[in-house]
């Protein structure tokens, strides 16, 4: 990789950083066991990312709009019974596992933030449904079991 990409990707980051720091925290957050709320980059703007909890799998809360029925309703829980045969990084500097299985299921890798901005990994399908990436590549690394 040529040192102008890798300057190109550091000022990416930075910009990105710095605009997340103008902005404001979500006015009200519930956080408990099955429910957290986050912020998220998406479409050129933060927006608050609210989640429940389904098996040990942190879904976005627009997978439970049945409340009927047992399990989610969505892209991200269907993709991520896929088992991929390989996990191959996309890029030379993509080592996060998760990120990879993500790609690897057909999502895209997001970063999150909560209320004290810690990073959370969240893997978005076509949908617009969301499973936290991590929770979803730990769930896959037990059904290769």
């Amino acid at each position: 990789m040529s040192k102008v990409m890798i300057c190109l990707w550091l000022l990416a980051f930075y910009i990105q950083a710095a605009a997340l720091e103008k902005t404001s925290k979500p006015a009200s957050v519930r956080n408990s066991a099955t429910e957290k709320t986050y912020r998220i980059f998406l479409n050129e703007a933060y927006r608050e990312l609210k989640t429940k909890s389904f098996k040990g799998l942190e879904f976005s809360d627009d997978c439970f709009k049945n409340a009927k029925l047992k399990h989610p309703i969505c892209e991200a829980y269907e993709f991520i019974q896929i088992k991929p045969k390989k996990m191959v990084a996309k890029h030379i500097l993509m080592n996060n596992v998760s990120a990879i299985y993500c790609s690897e299921i057909f999502g895209k890798n997001l970063i999150a933030l909560d209320l004290q901005n810690n990073e959370y990994n969240f893997c978005q399908f076509p949908d617009g449904s969301m499973v936290g990436s991590w929770s979803a590549y730990e769930n896959f690394k037990k059904m290769k079991k």
